[in-house]
């Protein structure tokens, strides 16, 4: 929503930076700068301008996290991937491994949520065995903090129920993260070396 003046000279900015890139593309009927009106190309080009904002925003605010979490800039990049592929799975939509998922339009993981449930495929999916006790602990944290009933949890709220997870070692996803880490480090030891 833009509210104030200030917010309409900043919108108003935005729409001729939206017209010169629609200009530097080559679409035709481009308004001039400082016009009331505008065309459909400048519209797209504004919505990519405001998606990209959004998106960087979201990228800084989920690097803060990690970093107030206490995770390294690449353990939070191996949780990122790990939870856009969940949620991934979890919409239907291609996963980036699959090779497809640059084909999404408008597909980012600052968009991307997962479910309570599919939070629970997840750490079965890596071994942890939760008893119903357990996945009703689980199910509370996710309360605590703060995210609503019908749980999605954003990135930033993966991130902080991973953190919950390793401190507490909750069902032993300490031992079992090791085992996977020993296992996967086996296997790249195994495989044969190209040069």
């Amino acid at each position: 929503r833009v509210r104030t003046r200030e917010e309409q000279r900043a919108m108003r900015a935005k729409l001729d930076d939206a017209r010169a890139a629609a200009r530097e593309t080559g679409a035709r009927g481009v308004t001039e700068p400082g016009s009331t009106t505008f065309g459909f190309w400048e519209v797209v080009q504004l919505v990519k301008m405001l998606n990209h904002e959004s998106s960087k925003a979201a990228a800084e605010h989920a690097g803060r996290a990690a970093e107030e979490l206490g995770f390294s800039a690449s353990e939070r990049e191996q949780f990122r991937k790990i939870f856009v592929e969940w949620s991934r799975l979890e919409s239907g939509a291609p996963s980036p491994s699959s090779g497809l998922a640059s084909q999404a339009v408008g597909s980012s993981d600052t968009e991307d949520w997962i479910s309570i449930d599919t939070l629970h495929r997840l750490l079965r999916s890596i071994g942890v065995q939760m008893s119903a006790t357990q996945k009703q602990e689980l199910e509370g944290q996710v309360v605590n903090l703060g995210i609503q009933v019908k749980a999605m949890l954003s990135f930033v709220d993966f991130l902080r129920m991973m953190r919950w997870l390793l401190d507490t070692d909750f069902a032993g996803i300490n031992d079992v993260a090791a085992s996977t880490a020993a296992q996967k480090s086996r296997e790249f030891a195994m495989s044969p070396i190209l040069s």
